[in-house]
């Protein structure tokens, strides 16, 4: 499935000017998604990190140590969103 226009105008202002998250390098750089692309998650700007692709690498091989830096959502809190309730008050 092809990306809205609106993600990947998101993502191209979200990249300009920043630098990886990790190595600092400016150049190849993609949005790393921490908690998920589900629903809202895939446009929620403040669980984005930017990476260089060698990075993006990096921490595909090495979840643990990215989980403890906080650049992927802890166990079993993958593409979970706050639910909210509806509920009539008496």
């Amino acid at each position: 499935m092809k990306p809205d226009k609106s993600y990947i105008e998101a993502k191209r202002a979200f990249l300009a000017g920043t630098k990886c998250a990790r190595c600092q390098r400016d150049s190849w750089l993609d949005v790393h998604h921490t908690a998920g692309r589900n629903g809202p998650l895939k446009m929620d700007q403040s669980k984005w990190i930017a990476l260089c692709r060698e990075c993006h690498d990096w921490l595909d091989r090495n979840r643990a140590e990215a989980r403890a830096r906080g650049w992927i959502a802890p166990i079993g809190q993958w593409n979970s969103t706050p639910r909210t309730t509806n509920r009539k008050h008496a």
